[in-house]
């Protein structure tokens, strides 16, 4: 007797009605990350009411800690220059500079080069986000004469793609806020004579795409209540012709996610009680320095039986493949959580 023959059939999970169904048609495509869509501004069209931007975030280097605009009068006006609504804009527009926060501006090459402009608004600083190799040099270069004959600070960031742009994120930082600080040390060291206060202009060759997320990155960075979304409206709101394609969105939210793990760990690890207890330490009142504790002696006792110490090792062993089975189930069970979306249900 001859069996017929085993007919095998390829189908979709989804396709058997007794198992999983789809949520979403398929899609055959090159894998891409999900869009990351920025919603307008709900203050755009209230003038009056300003935008939080949260405390200052405090840097544990001094050289680029900006504590000092907190009494100085320059929080009053953060958000007073953020207010603007989108129907102002106008085309022309976007050949000048904007003014994001009080004391830092974003705009294209030539406002960068417009004397005028400069000696207006009391900018001290052009930082220049430059396009490496190619014509990026020639092309700021009118624009770093410019500041050499005004008298000016100026520094520029080379990128070679927006790839880039996620490691020269700390470099702008450190750059816009030191020269904050060096011109608030100015002022303080002499209080009677005129000091400008510190102004920034951020630009590229367009003002729109680059210096843009160098800009929202600083907003990141700086202050407590803006994050990379806040950040990119904020930039919108003031400059409303800035452009974050998806590469550049990507980059600021991981940059985002960067800072918030370097503060949860910065809080973690503040001291919440004695040191002293924590590090085994006691202070000498009278010396004024730790004094070590003896450890605790260590007794040794003899080595049990081979039969008896392989016998511990054997149970050892179950326990720690037991406690890896678990582990492994926590942390796979660990990786769904949060997600919203779900592909079958």
């Amino acid at each position: 007797m001859n069996a017929s023959p085993l007919i095998l059939t390829e189908s979709a999970m989804s396709d058997d009605a007794t198992r999983h169904l789809k949520t979403e048609e398929y899609v055959f495509r090159m894998p891409t990350p999900p869009r990351i869509v920025i919603p307008p501004l709900a203050s755009w069209n209230h003038t009056q009411v300003p935008i939080d931007l949260g405390n200052i975030v405090p840097h544990s280097d001094p050289e680029i800690n900006i504590d000092f605009l907190t009494g100085t009068g320059y929080d009053e006006t953060l958000s007073v220059a953020l207010n603007g609504t989108a129907s102002a804009w106008k085309y022309e527009h976007r050949r000048q500079a904007q003014d994001i926060l009080s004391f830092l501006w974003l705009g294209p090459l030539c406002a960068a080069r417009d004397k005028e402009f400069l000696e207006r608004e009391g900018i001290t600083l052009l930082l220049a986000i430059q396009h490496k190799g190619g014509l990026g040099p020639k092309l700021t270069m009118g624009a770093m004469r410019v500041a050499d004959e005004l008298g000016i600070a100026k520094a520029k960031l080379e990128v070679g793609s927006n790839q880039d742009l996620i490691a020269l994120f700390p470099a702008a930082t450190r750059i816009i806020n030191s020269h904050l600080r060096d011109m608030y040390n100015k002022a303080m060291l002499n209080p009677h004579g005129w000091t400008r206060p510190g102004k920034v202009l951020i630009f590229c060759e367009s003002g729109n795409e680059k210096s843009a997320a160098v800009a929202a990155a600083y907003l990141m960075d700086n202050f407590e209540g803006v994050d990379f979304l806040k950040a990119c409206q904020i930039c919108n709101a003031r400059r409303f012709c800035c452009s974050f394609d998806d590469s550049i969105k990507h980059y600021l939210k991981s940059y985002n996610d960067i800072l918030q793990a370097r503060r949860s760990v910065a809080a973690a690890s503040s001291p919440q009680q004695n040191p002293d207890s924590l590090s085994g330490h006691a202070t000498n009142p009278l010396l004024s320095a730790p004094t070590l504790h003896a450890p605790q002696p260590q007794w040794i006792t003899a080595a049990p039986s081979l039969r008896s110490g392989n016998a511990k090792r054997a149970r050892e062993r179950d326990d720690d493949d037991m406690m890896d089975m678990e582990e492994i189930a926590i942390d796979d069970a660990a990786r769904f959580e949060g997600r919203s979306y779900a592909p079958f249900k």
